[in-house]
């Protein structure tokens, strides 16, 4: 059975990433974006709370050469 929803809705954008906790930041002196997300995953934790893991990818803003 289809939930009867009025529209679909992302429920994680890039603007939603919080680039500072990066393995890459402060390592590097460049600029960094989100390219994408990958393998999102979510499951109920025991207390009844929501769990939802997602992969970023992050890129640089501009190539270093």
């Amino acid at each position: 059975m289809m939930a009867d929803w009025p529209h679909d809705a992302l429920i994680l954008t890039p603007h939603d990433i919080d680039l500072a906790r990066s393995p890459l930041a402060g390592k590097i002196e460049a600029e960094t974006y989100v390219l994408g997300a990958f393998n999102p995953g979510m499951t109920r934790l025991p207390n009844g709370n929501l769990l939802l893991m997602v992969r970023v990818a992050e890129a640089l803003r501009h190539p270093v050469r």
